[in-house]
Formats: C-alpha cells, structure tokens, sequence
C-alpha cells in the first residue's frame, strides 16, 4: 500500500509539472564571426542583434542544442561549448591530439559530435559529448579521398560532407564505412563550402574557384540543390560573394556570407533573396532556431529536472532536433 502511494505521488509530481509547457532555445539567428572572434545572436528579422561569446580565436563551426552553443575554432584547434546565454564557455575536446586536425565545421547529435578536419590530416571524425572516445571515422585514403572537407551534415543513416579539394559532395554510413560520392568534379560543382541534407535535396554553397586557383574563368559564389542521388542540380542563389554556411527551414534558405558581412535570407526556390543582418566582419557558421517545440512528458525523467526540446534548423536526424 505504502508503495502504490508513493508511486501515485510521483506520477501526479510529473503530471503537474507537464501540464505547463517547458519550451528552450530562443528562438532566432545564430552565427560565428571569424573577424572579431564572437558568437552572436538576432531575431529571425535580425533584430536585437547581441554578442554572446567574445574574446574568441577564429570560431568557425557551429550548433545550436536545446541546452549548449558549440563550435569549432580554427586557430586553437579546440571544440568548446558554452550555455546559450554564452555564459559557462568550455573545451569540449582538443582536436590536436592524438593527430593534428583543423577543425572547421561539426554537427552535434544526443551522443556524439561529428566534425571536418582540414590540413595535413585531413579526415572526417566524432567524439562523444564530454569529449571522450575520439575516433576518425573517415581518413585521407585512396579509396576515400579527402581533400578539404568542410561543412558537414547527419541524417538518420549517413554522414554528408562537402569537400573544397575534390570539388564533391560525398557521404558514408554513420561508422564512416561505404563512403560514396554523390556529387563530384568540376564543371557539376565549384568550390563547396558547406552541405545540408533535407528529406528531398542536398543543398550546397558555392564559392569562386578562381580565388584559389588560376587559370580560370571567375564564377559567382552560389547556393545550389539536388535530389539526393545527386541528379537534376538547380542553382538557386547565384552572385554571391563568399557564402560559407547555409540552413534551410520549412520556409528558407538562410546563409552567411563572410567577404560581404551579411547573413541572408530566401524562400526555399531562392526567390526574394533579402538581406537579414548586415555590417558583419567575417560571419561563418550558422544556426536558426524557427520554434521551440514544448517537452512531451514521455521525456521527463525522475530527480532530472527540466529537459527541452526545440525546432532547430540544421535539419537534424530525428528524433534530435525537427526542422
């Protein structure tokens, strides 16, 4: 009897404090600024603009979770984390060992972060969210080339990356086996910077080869789609300068674009391309958040206090995050 009462008094604990909506994430525009080593943070019409992290080397990578900001830096081959206030700010993991790596872009799951590394080792690798158990999942091989990998996306089954040496959009299963290019060579793809993966497309950022490679005819930077076997390849933004991080939510294309100092905005056919947040330096990495989503009350655990779900726009794998 005893026990029924007890269990009777915890079941009404959690239904008492379901009844209320608990919602996370601020809902807005988050980005790296690479020239003034910030983190910043808007309204998704670029109002309210406000520094989050500062004091930072080159943050480059980044990712919005219902309850931490992480990103990349280029400079201190660090991953690190902060609250999403930016208060708290701390290393996560430390990319320089036991291999040298230059981390550039990272997408977080519920149990692991996956991030690009540039340079002399390049490779495609994941460690789990305290930052142990590091393991390369994708190396620098003849049977899987990598070049430059830079943006890099999850969905349910494979891990998507751009590469700005091979000129490709590749993508493997989530241990990093069966890697296959999708998209690949120049002239079906310029100089990728970033790739996000949605239920229908791959979308992809484009930048002007000619800035690192001569004897070639200049192009604009552009933002690209395709079906995901990689047929039928549409341009839907072009003139760009310098578009380095993209995000696409139920309603638009976002982007930054770093030698212009903006992040932009389209509808998702690329139509009434407008400009959201201007006067950047160098703005990089990007997360929208579109609509916190309240805790379902399967989610609360007992003595664990409050967990959150929100709609983010990385379109991560579910059931982590929903565009």
């Amino acid at each position: 009897m005893k026990k029924s009462r007890l269990l009777g008094a915890v079941c009404a604990c959690v239904l008492s404090f379901t009844a209320t909506p608990i919602y996370a994430t601020q809902i807005g525009i988050y980005w790296t600024d690479t020239g003034t080593g910030t983190i910043g943070y808007a309204g998704l019409d670029g109002s309210g603009q406000t520094t989050l992290v500062s004091g930072l080397s080159q943050p480059r990578g980044l990712d919005v979770t219902h309850d931490y900001l992480y990103w990349t830096d280029r400079y201190d081959l660090l991953i690190r984390r902060a609250n999403l206030d930016g208060s708290s700010v701390q290393i996560v993991h430390d990319t320089s060992t036991p291999i040298s790596g230059n981390p550039r872009d990272l997408f977080v799951t519920e149990d692991y972060i996956y991030w690009t590394n540039t340079g002399v080792n390049d490779r495609i690798s994941r460690v789990d969210l305290d930052g142990t158990n590091a393991t390369d999942l994708v190396t620098n091989t003849a049977a899987t080339p990598l070049s430059y990998p830079n943006g890099i996306h999850l969905t349910d089954d494979n891990i998507y990356w751009s590469d700005s040496g091979t000129l490709a959009i590749s993508r493997s299963n989530l241990d990093g086996s069966g890697v296959d290019t999708v998209i690949g060579g120049f002239p079906l793809i310029q100089l990728p910077t970033t790739v996000r993966v949605t239920e229908e497309f791959i979308y992809w950022a484009t930048r002007d080869l000619c800035l690192t490679r001569t004897g070639c005819t200049a192009e604009p930077g552009t933002i690209q789609r395709s079906n995901l076997d990689g047929t039928n390849i549409v341009t839907l933004i072009d003139n760009l300068i310098f578009p380095q991080d993209v995000v696409i939510t139920s309603d638009y294309i976002y982007w930054t674009d770093q030698n212009a100092g903006k992040i932009q905005r389209s509808n998702l056919d690329g139509t009434d391309a407008t400009d959201i947040i201007t006067g950047l330096t160098t703005p990089v990495g990007l997360s929208v958040i579109t609509a916190p989503v309240p805790i379902p009350a399967s989610l609360w655990l007992f003595g664990s206090g409050l967990l959150g779900l929100v709609g983010m726009a990385r379109n991560k794998p579910a059931p982590h995050h929903a565009a």
